[in-house]
């Protein structure tokens, strides 16, 4: 669902490609990668966060958000599981939440 729509908006995907640096411009923005330069007017970084080093995370997202002036909380270690709260509403719809605790 998410590619079909980004297929209609002509989303370009560049799989597998290391981000060397990001830079704003006047036209928006323009990326190093390995190998080439491209240039957007509007862009979506989409990273996980730390705790899966294993899987590849890396503190990417937190550097370009510093970088263009976001406010980026400290990370802590946290200890979180999920507790499953079923409840129905008069529309029989259900939910589920989420409790972290430190």
């Amino acid at each position: 669902m998410l590619v079909d729509e980004c297929e209609k908006g002509n989303v370009t995907f560049r799989l597998r490609s290391e981000v060397l640096s990001v830079a704003k411009d006047e036209t928006g923005f323009t990326l190093e990668l390995n190998g080439m330069t491209v240039g957007c007017e509007k862009l979506v970084i989409a990273t996980g966060g730390l705790s899966m080093p294993g899987l590849g995370a890396s503190p990417f997202g937190y550097k370009i958000a510093e970088q263009f002036g976001l406010n980026v909380l400290p990370t802590r270690a946290v200890w979180c599981h999920s507790l499953c709260i079923n409840r129905c509403s008069k529309s029989y719809r259900c939910w589920r939440a989420w409790r972290c605790l430190p």
